[in-house]
């Protein structure tokens, strides 16, 4: 009898043993705010869905989340300030921050008083203790915002402006930042290989295509992980990564592709390509707001310089809603649409997967610079026209 209440006691205790596997790590949050009732989920994003590791439901100010990883893992941290069952939620009241997740005792600390109406998102910052994968990511945050502060400063500054020689004169101070940022990104993923942060951090230098890096430069910022990571079931996401940024990299012919004129004839890129002009693809769509937002400045740009060639590929896959948009922006420059929208050279050829995206190719057809836009083109512009 005593063997068996023994054995008994035994197996309860690995029950116990294993329920407390199960649930490895404990994230108690605070929230301030007009915050009561509301959701509180762990997300991860994939290439094609999103999935929550846990949610809960913030109680005077407080929730709980809990979950098990196999080891660190980045996830979002959602709080929906929307009304419980909208139909339509606003996504401006959602606040989301990235958070590593480890299998230890964590805590999240936020004030989220005055969201959305007077603060924005960019402007709160959580306190997350408990995981040393989110101190090293702390760290590099700490890095970045001074910098961050001072392009957010000269981005206004560069909006308030309307001499065109100051905003060339900002706008190239505003690119030697975010050269700055690019320098400071590699070298903390240099100093940090082992670490999923460095992992991230190079994937996404990867990620926002157009690349502003040269094949050569990939090839290098590969190798500086290559010891930590080539074995990880993540590494050949990375190598893909990689080699789809290599397409549009700095310095590489530009990519052949047929698309369709207004006029519904199918074209060669490469027939409108001007050997010894500068050219500018841009790729935009009808529906896309930023993407209007940027004509008037291009017709501007047109207007001034003539011998810069502009190229506007549509993403639209209904005709009717791009020749709609052309005809109501004026827009009297080369137009051609892609019918298979992100689909065929735009997402398989170039990695656009965002708009607006645009890259500008030399007077060889090289790729020169990417995503010069407003200012930026202007200062391009400026240097090189001298007017």
């Amino acid at each position: 009898m005593m063997k068996l209440r023994n054995s008994m006691m035994t197996i309860a205790g690995l029950m116990l043993a294993m329920v407390a596997n199960a649930q490895n790590f404990v994230l108690k949050g605070t929230v301030k705010g007009n915050v009561e009732g509301c959701t509180v989920m762990l997300q991860k994003y994939d290439i094609d869905k999103v999935s929550n590791l846990d949610s809960a439901t913030i109680k005077n100010g407080e929730f709980v989340l809990k979950g098990d990883v196999n080891q660190p893992e980045q996830y979002q941290m959602v709080i929906d300030m929307n009304e419980p069952g909208v139909a339509e939620p606003d996504y401006q009241k959602i606040f989301a921050s990235r958070i590593y997740i480890e299998n230890k005792p964590m805590t999240y600390d936020v004030d989220l008083t005055g969201f959305p109406t007077e603060k924005d998102m960019s402007m709160i910052t959580p306190v997350i203790k408990g995981s040393a994968t989110q101190d090293t990511y702390q760290a590099y945050l700490d890095l970045m915002t001074p910098i961050q502060d001072k392009l957010h400063s000269l981005n206004d500054s560069i909006n308030n402006c309307k001499v065109l020689a100051q905003r060339v004169a900002l706008a190239k101070e505003a690119i030697q930042l975010m050269d700055d940022m690019r320098q400071q990104t590699s070298k903390f993923i240099q100093d940090h290989t082992s670490s999923l942060v460095a992992f991230d951090l190079l994937n996404e230098s990867f990620s926002a295509l157009p690349t502003p890096y040269t094949s050569a430069e990939i090839d290098e910022m590969m190798g500086w992980l290559k010891n930590d990571w080539s074995n990880s079931p993540q590494y050949p996401m990375l190598q893909a990564q990689s080699e789809m940024a290599k397409h549009t990299a700095v310095g590489n012919r530009f990519i052949d592709g047929t698309l369709l004129t207004p006029q519904g004839k199918q074209v060669k890129l490469s027939s409108l390509i001007k050997k010894g002009e500068y050219t500018m693809l841009e790729f935009w769509a009808s529906w896309c707001h930023p993407c209007r937002q940027e004509i008037p400045h291009l017709k501007e740009v047109h207007e001034k310089y003539k011998d810069f060639n502009i190229i506007s590929i549509s993403v639209d896959e209904r005709d009717e809603d791009w020749k709609k948009a052309m005809a109501k922006e004026g827009m009297n420059w080369t137009q051609l649409r892609n019918p298979e929208g992100f689909g065929g050279m735009v997402m398989g050829e170039y990695g656009i997967n965002g708009i607006p995206a645009c890259l500008i190719l030399d007077k060889n057809g090289n790729f020169y610079k990417t995503n010069m836009r407003g200012a930026f083109l202007d200062a391009f512009l400026y240097d090189y026209y001298k007017r």
